[in-house]
């Protein structure tokens, strides 16, 4: 009997339960392992749990597999001590996952972890927003929305150079989560009536 060949496109964001997020940002994770032929959409993937974004990471390979054929060193580069435990998570992610089923690994080149995260919602006010990016910088500075520190040197630094990457790169910080930020100002100045 063939396995299974569930295929899907992998969007901007990659979902993640909590404690396998952790391990990414944290603990030397460097793939990921789906259900599935799995076709990444973009290079660069948004990280995502509980609503929220908490980094970024560049994919830099994908390997297609069946699930009986994974080996210890596929678990090991998904953080896991052994195959056997691997398989135990996938099937508690994934019930129904047979032996002959095809799987997806993802792995991981750099990844960046925010600061703070940042609430998934604020994706959409920044792709909704996105030529509009300088002059909200400018209306959040005039009329004091920024929450931290950080949103203000963002917004600042937007101000002066009216472009994402540059001002990214001179505050040390990933184009995605400069664009975040702004998109979360973007739904401030919005809820205030001021966009």
């Amino acid at each position: 009997m063939a396995g299974r060949q569930v295929r899907y496109r992998l969007g901007k964001i990659l979902r993640f339960k909590e404690k396998y997020l952790r391990m990414l940002l944290y603990e030397g994770k460097k793939t990921t392992i789906r259900r599935g032929i799995v076709t990444p959409g973009s290079q660069t993937v948004y990280l995502e749990s509980g609503g929220k974004i908490y980094g970024e990471a560049t994919i830099s390979g994908v390997k297609y597999t069946r699930l009986s054929e994974l080996t210890r060193s596929d678990a090991v580069s998904d953080g896991f001590g052994s195959r056997e435990e691997l398989l135990r998570a996938l099937k508690e992610i994934y019930p129904d996952l047979r032996g002959d089923d095809w799987v997806t690994i993802i792995e991981f080149g750099d990844v960046t972890r925010y600061s703070e995260p940042v609430p998934r919602d604020a994706l959409r006010e920044a792709r909704g927003y996105s030529r509009e990016l300088p002059y909200i910088a400018r209306l959040a500075l005039a009329y004091g929305v920024a929450e931290n520190v950080e949103e203000q040197r963002v917004l600042a630094k937007m101000r002066v150079h009216g472009d994402v990457r540059k001002t990214a790169r001179e505050l040390g910080l990933s184009p995605g989560y400069v664009k975040l930020l702004l998109g979360r100002v973007a739904r401030k100045l919005k809820e205030r009536g001021l966009l």
